[in-house]
């Protein structure tokens, strides 16, 4: 349809508000582009605005469609009215919504739009992050034994590689796997409750066998149906869960990352090295 809705679902906190803008600039539409929030302006003034845009041949952002979406029928209605009339005056005109998934769009809209789905792209750090941010605050100082955040970051560390490693298909692991938030809850609470139970409290006392194992074979090497996969999964382990995890002033990366660098203190704050 030549001017159809084109309807952006966003995941993931992603935005396109700023690359539509920049879509506008680059098409020589800044000056003549209308844009509303939902919520921020009373639905009245947004459906005259459009009927308003249309004569102008102006390009017309609606945000955050999904909060109105009962509204939304009245806008269709208006725009289908545009392909009845044969006239080349509304040629220029687009009609953008913008909005997060939700089952309450219209069945039309889905129907007659040109469908975009926007998804913010995830990095190492932003998984690691978003692992994190499932545990207390307080979780680290939950556990008395002192290295206790090194080894929670080698954790959170391996699981985000683990996760990164999903965007490249079978170019890291022969079957897709889903390392999610309760496993790596579970990986923590493991490492939170055998440290615990330690009496000796030297860097060489802790079992890296035992942990590795749990780790590696049992939680996510546990999810695992393909043998590569599985051996993927023990480099990564064995290489990270180790007595030089916790030596003094030991440096998890090069020289080029040295900002990973761990002090020797009691005090690990993992997120300041996210």
């Amino acid at each position: 349809m030549r001017n159809g809705p084109v309807l952006f679902i966003q995941h993931n906190n992603a935005t396109i508000t700023n690359r539509l803008l920049d879509h506008a600039q680059k098409c020589g539409r800044e000056t003549n582009l209308i844009s509303f929030t939902i919520g921020q302006t009373s639905n009245k003034k947004i459906i005259e605005a459009y009927r308003h845009a249309i004569e102008l041949e102006a390009w017309f952002i609606i945000k955050d469609c999904h909060l109105w979406t009962d509204q939304l029928n009245e806008i269709l209605e208006i725009n289908s009215q545009l392909h009845q009339v044969h006239d080349e005056k509304y040629t220029n005109h687009r009609l953008w919504l913008i909005a997060f998934n939700t089952t309450d769009i219209p069945q039309d809209l889905l129907r007659r739009s040109v469908k975009v789905v926007i998804q913010k792209q995830r990095f190492l750090r932003d998984v690691m992050d978003e692992a994190m941010s499932a545990l207390d605050k307080d979780y680290i100082q939950s556990c008395g034994y002192k290295h206790f955040g090194l080894v929670l970051y080698a954790l959170t560390f391996v699981h985000g590689v683990f996760n990164i490693r999903s965007k490249y298909g079978k170019l890291c692991w022969n079957v897709s796997y889903d390392f999610g938030e309760n496993l790596y809850k579970l990986c923590a609470e493991f490492i939170a409750n055998y440290m615990l139970s330690l009496t000796n409290l030297s860097e060489s006392c802790i079992n890296w066998d035992y942990v590795k194992y749990t780790i590696g074979e049992v939680f996510y090497g546990g999810q695992t149906i393909d043998y590569y996969d599985y051996v993927s999964i023990k480099m990564y382990v064995d290489e990270f869960f180790d007595d030089h995890l916790v030596l003094k002033n030991h440096m998890l990366w090069d020289q080029n990352l040295c900002k990973f660098k761990f002090e020797a203190n009691d005090d690990y704050n993992i997120s300041d090295y996210l």
